[in-house]
């Protein structure tokens, strides 16, 4: 129903960049990350300056084996916002990352 929802208001306030992340992250839990990945690149098409669009790409595509590509949108987001950086180092979607 979340993503329902999210989808609803990112047609409404199209400008609000939340609404495509709600979306993406209610399609990953009860659907897949591919889905939720692709909201996100269309998003990424829309915000294509926004970190946290760029961080949680790279997150679903990390999960989902694409590491190298989730590495390169992970640089981009921390070059874009610092702050994520930290927030990678813990991030269990980004494990693959860290190696083993």
């Amino acid at each position: 129903m979340m993503a329902e929802v999210s989808n609803h208001l990112r047609k409404i306030e199209p400008d609000e960049v939340g609404h495509s992340l709600d979306q993406a992250h209610a399609t990953r839990r009860f659907k897949s990350e591919a889905e939720a990945a692709e909201i996100l690149s269309m998003a990424l098409r829309r915000y294509y300056d926004d970190a946290l669009v760029r961080y949680n790409l790279a997150c679903y595509w990390c999960v989902m084996g694409r590491v190298e590509e989730a590495r390169a949108m992970l640089e981009t987001a921390v070059k874009k916002d610092e702050s994520l950086r930290e927030l990678a180092k813990t991030d269990e979607d980004l494990a693959a990352l860290r190696g083993p």
